[in-house]
Protein backbone atom coordinates (compact mmCIF):
# COMPACT_ATOMS: atom_id res chain seq x y z
CA UNK A 1 0.00 0.00 0.00
CA UNK A 2 2.84 2.27 -0.47
CA UNK A 3 3.71 2.26 3.02
CA UNK A 4 7.00 1.47 5.16
CA UNK A 5 5.13 -0.72 7.79
CA UNK A 6 3.27 -4.15 7.00
CA UNK A 7 -0.30 -3.48 8.24
CA UNK A 8 -1.47 -6.39 9.34
CA UNK A 9 -5.40 -4.82 8.85
CA UNK A 10 -8.51 -4.60 11.57
CA UNK A 11 -9.22 -6.50 14.79
CA UNK A 12 -12.54 -7.19 16.00
CA UNK A 13 -14.81 -10.02 16.47
CA UNK A 14 -16.60 -9.40 13.10
CA UNK A 15 -13.30 -8.95 11.16
CA UNK A 16 -12.36 -12.07 12.62
CA UNK A 17 -15.53 -14.02 11.64
CA UNK A 18 -14.45 -11.97 7.69
CA UNK A 19 -10.84 -13.72 8.43
CA UNK A 20 -12.54 -17.23 9.39
CA UNK A 21 -14.58 -16.79 6.11
CA UNK A 22 -11.93 -16.54 3.91
CA UNK A 23 -9.90 -19.31 5.52
CA UNK A 24 -12.03 -21.86 4.23
CA UNK A 25 -11.76 -20.53 1.17
CA UNK A 26 -9.32 -23.16 0.36
CA UNK A 27 -11.61 -26.17 1.12
CA UNK A 28 -14.38 -24.40 -0.80
CA UNK A 29 -12.41 -23.82 -4.06
CA UNK A 30 -11.28 -27.05 -4.08
CA UNK A 31 -14.36 -28.17 -3.63
CA UNK A 32 -15.95 -25.62 -6.00
CA UNK A 33 -13.36 -27.14 -8.79
CA UNK A 34 -14.47 -30.34 -7.92
CA UNK A 35 -17.79 -30.06 -8.91
CA UNK A 36 -17.43 -28.39 -11.66
CA UNK A 37 -15.05 -30.75 -13.47
CA UNK A 38 -16.33 -33.78 -15.49
CA UNK A 39 -12.56 -35.43 -16.01
CA UNK A 40 -9.65 -35.82 -13.45
CA UNK A 41 -8.06 -33.53 -16.52
CA UNK A 42 -10.73 -30.79 -15.92
CA UNK A 43 -9.39 -30.00 -12.49
CA UNK A 44 -6.88 -27.30 -12.49
CA UNK A 45 -3.31 -27.42 -10.69
CA UNK A 46 -2.12 -24.62 -8.56
CA UNK A 47 -0.37 -23.23 -11.18
CA UNK A 48 -2.98 -23.43 -14.14
CA UNK A 49 -3.59 -19.70 -14.97
CA UNK A 50 -7.11 -20.85 -15.57
CA UNK A 51 -7.33 -20.94 -11.78
CA UNK A 52 -6.09 -18.08 -10.65
CA UNK A 53 -9.30 -15.95 -10.37
CA UNK A 54 -11.86 -16.76 -7.62
CA UNK A 55 -15.23 -17.82 -8.59
CA UNK A 56 -18.21 -14.94 -8.21
CA UNK A 57 -20.11 -18.29 -6.46
CA UNK A 58 -17.45 -18.24 -3.42
CA UNK A 59 -16.22 -14.18 -3.62
CA UNK A 60 -19.94 -12.56 -3.68
CA UNK A 61 -20.56 -13.93 0.40
CA UNK A 62 -17.49 -13.00 1.26
CA UNK A 63 -17.97 -8.95 -0.34
CA UNK A 64 -21.11 -8.72 1.93
CA UNK A 65 -19.61 -9.71 4.94
CA UNK A 66 -16.96 -7.48 4.35
CA UNK A 67 -19.32 -4.77 3.81
CA UNK A 68 -20.93 -5.43 6.74
CA UNK A 69 -17.77 -5.71 8.98
CA UNK A 70 -16.84 -2.34 7.70
CA UNK A 71 -20.33 -1.06 8.20
CA UNK A 72 -20.64 -2.14 11.79
CA UNK A 73 -17.06 -1.13 12.61
CA UNK A 74 -17.99 2.45 10.92
CA UNK A 75 -21.41 2.56 13.10
CA UNK A 76 -19.54 2.05 16.44
CA UNK A 77 -16.09 4.17 15.33
CA UNK A 78 -16.89 6.51 12.42
CA UNK A 79 -13.58 7.56 12.57
CA UNK A 80 -12.01 4.28 11.97
CA UNK A 81 -9.17 3.55 9.73
CA UNK A 82 -8.74 7.03 8.65
CA UNK A 83 -11.49 5.98 5.52
CA UNK A 84 -14.44 8.27 5.70
CA UNK A 85 -11.88 11.22 6.42
CA UNK A 86 -9.55 10.25 3.45
CA UNK A 87 -13.30 9.21 1.57
CA UNK A 88 -14.40 12.65 2.15
CA UNK A 89 -10.83 14.63 1.82
CA UNK A 90 -10.13 12.68 -1.59
CA UNK A 91 -13.91 13.38 -2.62
CA UNK A 92 -13.87 17.31 -2.16
CA UNK A 93 -10.43 17.20 -3.78
CA UNK A 94 -12.05 15.30 -6.95
CA UNK A 95 -14.91 17.63 -7.60
CA UNK A 96 -12.27 20.70 -7.35
CA UNK A 97 -10.11 19.17 -9.69
CA UNK A 98 -12.97 17.73 -11.97
CA UNK A 99 -14.39 21.42 -11.26
CA UNK A 100 -11.42 23.01 -12.86
CA UNK A 101 -11.66 20.05 -16.10
CA UNK A 102 -15.24 21.43 -16.71
CA UNK A 103 -14.09 25.25 -16.98
CA UNK A 104 -10.65 24.54 -18.91
CA UNK A 105 -9.53 20.93 -20.17
CA UNK A 106 -5.99 22.37 -20.36
CA UNK A 107 -6.50 23.33 -16.86
CA UNK A 108 -3.01 20.96 -15.45
CA UNK A 109 -1.25 23.21 -18.17
CA UNK A 110 1.58 21.43 -20.23
CA UNK A 111 3.92 19.67 -19.27
CA UNK A 112 7.15 21.14 -17.71
CA UNK A 113 9.99 21.09 -20.63
CA UNK A 114 12.00 18.19 -18.52
CA UNK A 115 9.10 16.17 -18.52
CA UNK A 116 10.50 12.70 -20.61
CA UNK A 117 6.71 10.80 -20.41
CA UNK A 118 3.52 11.03 -22.89
CA UNK A 119 1.07 13.79 -21.83
CA UNK A 120 -1.66 11.35 -20.80
CA UNK A 121 1.42 10.59 -17.91
CA UNK A 122 1.29 14.49 -17.11
CA UNK A 123 -2.21 14.50 -16.72
CA UNK A 124 -2.35 11.48 -14.65
CA UNK A 125 0.22 12.33 -12.49
CA UNK A 126 -0.89 15.98 -11.59
CA UNK A 127 -4.58 14.55 -11.34
CA UNK A 128 -3.64 11.89 -8.89
CA UNK A 129 -1.67 14.39 -6.73
CA UNK A 130 -4.41 17.23 -6.23
CA UNK A 131 -6.99 14.37 -5.50
CA UNK A 132 -4.83 12.04 -3.20
CA UNK A 133 -2.53 14.18 -1.55
CA UNK A 134 1.09 13.36 -0.46
CA UNK A 135 0.88 11.76 2.87
CA UNK A 136 1.74 7.90 3.47
CA UNK A 137 -1.25 6.63 5.52
CA UNK A 138 -2.88 3.75 4.64
CA UNK A 139 -5.95 5.46 3.57
CA UNK A 140 -4.51 7.92 1.82
CA UNK A 141 -2.87 5.03 -0.35
CA UNK A 142 -6.34 3.94 -1.04
CA UNK A 143 -7.57 7.12 -2.18
CA UNK A 144 -4.51 7.42 -4.54
CA UNK A 145 -5.29 4.29 -6.03
CA UNK A 146 -9.06 5.40 -6.63
CA UNK A 147 -7.53 8.84 -8.03
CA UNK A 148 -5.55 6.82 -10.37
CA UNK A 149 -8.40 4.32 -11.70
CA UNK A 150 -10.73 7.82 -12.12
CA UNK A 151 -7.44 9.26 -14.32
CA UNK A 152 -7.30 6.34 -16.16
CA UNK A 153 -11.06 6.72 -17.02
CA UNK A 154 -10.94 10.25 -17.84
CA UNK A 155 -8.14 9.75 -19.95
CA UNK A 156 -9.82 6.30 -21.99
CA UNK A 157 -13.00 8.09 -22.75
CA UNK A 158 -13.56 9.11 -26.20
CA UNK A 159 -14.96 11.84 -25.56
CA UNK A 160 -12.84 13.47 -22.89
CA UNK A 161 -11.15 16.49 -23.02
CA UNK A 162 -7.92 14.91 -21.63
CA UNK A 163 -7.08 12.96 -24.13
CA UNK A 164 -3.86 14.06 -26.09
CA UNK A 165 -5.00 14.30 -29.30
CA UNK A 166 -7.21 17.08 -28.32
CA UNK A 167 -6.54 20.82 -28.89
CA UNK A 168 -6.28 23.57 -26.82
CA UNK A 169 -9.93 24.75 -28.09
CA UNK A 170 -11.62 21.68 -26.51
CA UNK A 171 -14.29 22.18 -24.81
CA UNK A 172 -14.02 21.12 -20.39
CA UNK A 173 -15.19 17.86 -19.07
CA UNK A 174 -19.11 17.18 -19.72
CA UNK A 175 -21.31 16.85 -17.33
CA UNK A 176 -22.08 13.55 -17.68
CA UNK A 177 -18.17 12.73 -17.40
CA UNK A 178 -18.13 14.11 -13.90
CA UNK A 179 -20.76 12.12 -13.07
CA UNK A 180 -19.50 8.79 -14.26
CA UNK A 181 -15.81 9.17 -12.92
CA UNK A 182 -17.08 11.19 -9.42
CA UNK A 183 -19.65 7.93 -9.03
CA UNK A 184 -17.38 5.21 -9.66
CA UNK A 185 -14.39 7.19 -7.28
CA UNK A 186 -16.56 6.54 -4.38
CA UNK A 187 -17.10 3.08 -5.32
CA UNK A 188 -13.70 2.57 -5.83
CA UNK A 189 -12.13 4.06 -2.72
CA UNK A 190 -14.14 1.15 -0.98
CA UNK A 191 -13.06 -1.18 -3.11
CA UNK A 192 -9.48 -0.54 -2.79
CA UNK A 193 -9.59 -0.74 1.09
CA UNK A 194 -11.17 -4.11 0.84
CA UNK A 195 -8.61 -5.23 -1.27
CA UNK A 196 -5.96 -4.02 1.34
CA UNK A 197 -7.72 -5.57 3.79
CA UNK A 198 -8.57 -8.68 2.63
CA UNK A 199 -4.85 -8.96 1.40
CA UNK A 200 -3.75 -9.20 4.54
CA UNK A 201 -6.47 -11.25 6.20
CA UNK A 202 -6.08 -13.88 3.60
CA UNK A 203 -2.44 -13.89 4.19
CA UNK A 204 -3.33 -14.62 8.31
CA UNK A 205 -6.04 -17.38 7.34
CA UNK A 206 -4.80 -19.01 4.07
CA UNK A 207 -1.12 -18.03 3.09
CA UNK A 208 -0.92 -20.53 -0.12
CA UNK A 209 -4.30 -19.22 -1.89
CA UNK A 210 -3.03 -16.39 -3.23
CA UNK A 211 -3.08 -17.95 -6.59
CA UNK A 212 -6.49 -17.33 -6.44
CA UNK A 213 -6.35 -13.52 -6.31
CA UNK A 214 -9.24 -13.53 -3.52
CA UNK A 215 -8.53 -10.20 -2.23
CA UNK A 216 -9.05 -8.76 -5.89
CA UNK A 217 -12.04 -10.78 -6.81
CA UNK A 218 -13.89 -10.07 -3.86
CA UNK A 219 -12.70 -6.24 -3.83
CA UNK A 220 -14.11 -6.19 -7.40
CA UNK A 221 -17.22 -7.46 -6.30
CA UNK A 222 -17.23 -4.49 -3.11
CA UNK A 223 -17.09 -2.00 -5.69
CA UNK A 224 -19.52 -3.07 -8.06
CA UNK A 225 -22.12 -3.38 -5.09
CA UNK A 226 -21.01 -0.05 -3.73
CA UNK A 227 -22.00 1.29 -7.32
CA UNK A 228 -25.25 0.19 -7.23
CA UNK A 229 -26.16 2.02 -4.25
CA UNK A 230 -24.07 5.57 -4.70
CA UNK A 231 -26.75 7.44 -7.35
CA UNK A 232 -25.64 8.98 -10.57
CA UNK A 233 -25.53 12.99 -9.13
CA UNK A 234 -26.51 14.23 -12.53
CA UNK A 235 -29.65 11.94 -11.95
CA UNK A 236 -29.91 12.76 -8.63
CA UNK A 237 -29.98 16.55 -9.00
CA UNK A 238 -32.48 16.59 -11.77
CA UNK A 239 -34.73 14.46 -9.40
CA UNK A 240 -34.48 17.10 -7.07
CA UNK A 241 -35.35 20.09 -9.29
CA UNK A 242 -31.68 21.22 -8.53
CA UNK A 243 -30.59 23.93 -11.18
CA UNK A 244 -26.95 24.22 -9.83
CA UNK A 245 -24.18 23.52 -11.72
CA UNK A 246 -23.59 19.58 -11.50
CA UNK A 247 -20.32 20.06 -9.27
CA UNK A 248 -21.90 22.41 -6.95
CA UNK A 249 -24.73 19.87 -6.51
CA UNK A 250 -22.44 16.66 -5.69
CA UNK A 251 -20.23 18.92 -3.65
CA UNK A 252 -23.37 19.26 -1.02
CA UNK A 253 -24.68 15.67 -1.49
CA UNK A 254 -20.91 14.44 -1.17
CA UNK A 255 -20.65 13.60 2.79
CA UNK A 256 -24.13 11.91 2.25
CA UNK A 257 -23.05 9.68 -0.91
CA UNK A 258 -19.37 8.91 1.20
CA UNK A 259 -21.64 7.70 3.95
CA UNK A 260 -23.73 5.53 1.78
CA UNK A 261 -20.99 3.81 -0.30
CA UNK A 262 -19.25 3.29 3.67
CA UNK A 263 -22.67 1.90 4.70
CA UNK A 264 -23.03 4.31 7.25
CA UNK A 265 -27.03 5.21 7.45
CA UNK A 266 -27.52 8.87 5.98
CA UNK A 267 -30.78 11.33 6.59
CA UNK A 268 -32.50 10.01 3.25
CA UNK A 269 -31.58 6.41 3.94
CA UNK A 270 -33.50 6.71 7.84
Amino acid sequence: MGTSTNWRGPRGATWNALRKSLGRLAGSLAAFEERRATTPEDIPSPRDPGSDRLPAQLAEPRAHRFRAALQQELMSHPEAFGIRDAALTGGARLVDTLSALIDDANAFGPPPPSWQASPSDWFMTVFVDRVAGDDNRIATAVVRRAATTAAERLISDPGSPTRSEQTAESRGLTMELFCLVYRYFLADVVAEFAKAVIAEQVVLAVPGLLLADPAGRIAELVGEQVAALIPDPCEQAETKHDTRRIDEFASDVLRDNVDRALGIPTEEMS
